[in-house]
This record gives structure tokens, sequence and C-alpha cells, in this order.
């Protein structure tokens, strides 16, 4: 095994000698890069410091990670992609493994790091999603139905069915005939128009299609 570096020559390791195969960087003064001392511990003939070994647990890890970017690489930008059931789960897994080497240990950190930012990212994201959410319902609706069955996004959906003044049961094409008759009425350039009477048709048709996935 050679190993070059360039203030300092190359330097030959003994690949049958019964010590552990990794080197270190002991500085110019004290022989440059030398072989490890500590006897081998692992298949690869390394010790604890310096061998590549993973545990099986390790190893399903990686293998369902990478199954779940793929093909991209594990990274938190890729990982902010997933649901944050399965990101919390995999976040649960990573923090049980118990590493067998230093590597290993490293591994298991960047894993866990990437995963805490990822988990981070989309609570975030589930939060501001609640919050536009909110701002769509009004007030007195948690005041009044704080012990109701009736979720949140069924009122707000059942608010801009009453702005258009047809039943929540209707259909694409009814929505958009009452909304082309309010128009007509209430259209600035009519005689009796209202802008921001408009304004509130025009927000009401476009929630309503969008929770509905109209096109």
């Amino acid at each position: 095994m050679l190993i070059h570096h360039e203030n300092n020559g190359v330097w030959i390791v003994d690949i049958d000698s019964d010590f552990c195969q990794g080197v270190d960087w002991h500085g110019p003064d004290n022989g440059g890069y030398r072989q490890c001392g500590s006897r081998p511990k692992f298949p690869d003939y390394r010790c604890y410091m310096h061998s590549q070994w993973q545990s099986s647990e390790m190893a399903a890890f990686r293998r369902e990670l990478e199954s779940l970017v793929s093909p991209c690489d594990p990274s938190a930008y890729h990982l902010g992609q997933l649901t944050l059931t399965v990101v919390e789960d995999m976040l649960r897994k990573i923090t049980g493994i118990r590493p067998v080497t230093l590597q290993e240990e490293l591994a298991r950190r960047r894993f866990q790091t990437m995963l805490k930012n990822a988990f981070a990212f989309l609570r975030w994201k589930d939060m501001m999603r609640r919050r536009r959410r909110e701002q769509e319902i009004p007030p007195e609706f948690f005041e009044r139905h704080r012990s109701s069955s009736v979720r949140p996004m069924e009122f707000a959906v059942k608010k801009f069915f009453l702005i258009l003044e047809v039943p929540p049961t209707s259909t694409r094409e009814e929505v958009l005939k009452a909304w082309r008759k309010l128009a007509r009425k209430f259209h600035p350039d009519t005689e009796n128009g209202d802008e921001e009477k408009m304004k509130e048709l025009n927000h009401a048709k476009d929630r309503i299609f969008r929770i509905r996935r109209w096109d």
C-alpha cells in the first residue's frame, strides 16, 4: 500500500502486518504517515477507529433510506419531500441504532442531523398550511363550535357556497353558472356595480375550485 504526501514523500505500509491497516498523519517531525498500532477487530482488518464496517441494523437503515429518496443521495433537501410520518419513523429508527465503529457512529450522527432538519422543515410547512386554513375561517366559528364535530375546512367550504348562493352539493357547472349570474349583477362596469362584492365572489369561486380540485 503506497501513501503519498506532497511535502513528505512516500510511505509504504506492510499489508501483511498483524496490526490495523489504518494510517494516521503524525506530522513531518514524527514520521509523517504511520500505520495504526492497534490489533484488527473487524473483517476489513482495521480497528474501531479506522474500520468502515457497519452493523446489520445500519446497513438495513441505509437501504431503506436510499429507497425512499432514490435515485438521489440522502440529504435534508430530499428528505424534506417525504411525509412527516415517514421522517419521524426514520428518525426513531436511527436513534435506536447502536454503532459498532467510529465511522458508523459518525454516519449515524450525520443521518440523524439530516432527519432532524427535515422533520423541523416539515413541521413548519404543516404549521403554515394550518395557519392559512384558519385565516379563511371566521373567528366566531371557534367560539360557537368548540365542542362541535364539524371540521373547520367543511365550514369554510360552506361559507364560500353561501356567498355564491348555491348549495354545497352543487357541481362545477352549477357553481360557474351562479358566479356568472352574480358577476353580471355586481360587476363594477354595470350601473349598480360593487367592486368589493365582485372581489368576494371571485375569491369564493377560486377557493371552491381549489378545495374541490376542479380545473
